[in-house]
């Protein structure tokens, strides 16, 4: 996963970079809150994903089912729709996932010009998912470990 963990931070740097340097857009936050949003962001994503490789072992099946939970959040993040129009099922579906706490983080740090000690709850529900995936993950690897006799080969 490192090597995709560079290649996703890179893209990201490469089009802030572009935004706020090259296009001269403001950034009115805390830079160092939008690069630890931007790699939680990207852990969380990836965890994500290794996690239902692990329990649902075929790619095609793994893909779809991450396709199925994944697809609505785009419209429930708020990108097309405001979130303050949304009903609750939308509003919590939209939770359950870290893309709208990463762009709640990325609009705070970008737009609003959020104050750094008000922007915290965004950051801390990454971490959140990022610590959570990674247990589950890692317990579902001791347990795939364990069902195949023990040690490694």
């Amino acid at each position: 996963m490192l090597p995709y963990t560079i290649l996703f931070l890179s893209m990201l740097g490469v089009a802030d970079a572009v935004l706020f340097r090259l296009l001269e857009l403001p950034l009115r936050g805390n830079p160092a809150l939008l690069v630890l949003a931007g790699a939680l962001f990207v852990l969380s994503c990836q965890f994500i994903g290794a996690l239902l490789a692990l329990l649902l072992r075929q790619v095609a099946v793994a893909v779809s089912i991450a396709t199925l939970l994944t697809a609505p959040a785009f419209g429930f993040m708020g990108i097309g729709f405001p979130r303050l129009g949304m009903n609750d099922f939308a509003y919590g579906y939209g939770e359950l996932l870290p893309g709208t706490w990463y762009l709640m983080s990325r609009i705070d740090q970008t737009i609003r010009g959020t104050p750094f000690d008000l922007s915290w709850k965004p950051i801390l529900t990454l971490i959140g998912f990022v610590a959570l995936l990674v247990v589950v993950t890692a317990l579902r690897v001791r347990q795939m470990r364990g069902s195949n006799g023990g040690g490694t080969p």
